[in-house]
């Protein structure tokens, strides 16, 4: 299963459809794979990715969700 039927599945399933996902991607994107991802929460580039980077944007889409 690809990342994008992943998603896909998680958020047709009314029990995790509100669950945070960072997708994290060794490629560079296209428009079309961008917009099949657009209910992830977050999208980084591993290969620009530090440690405090990653833990800074869970942080956030964490303090996001719990806010609401």
């Amino acid at each position: 299963m690809s990342g994008f039927e992943f998603l896909s599945r998680l958020r047709q399933n009314s029990t995790w459809a509100d669950m945070p996902v960072i997708v994290l991607s060794s490629a560079v994107l296209e428009a079309g794979e961008r917009a099949m991802l657009r209910d992830a929460s977050l999208i980084m580039s591993k290969s620009e990715l530090a440690s405090d980077t990653l833990i800074g944007a869970i942080d956030s889409v964490l303090r996001q969700n719990t806010a609401a």
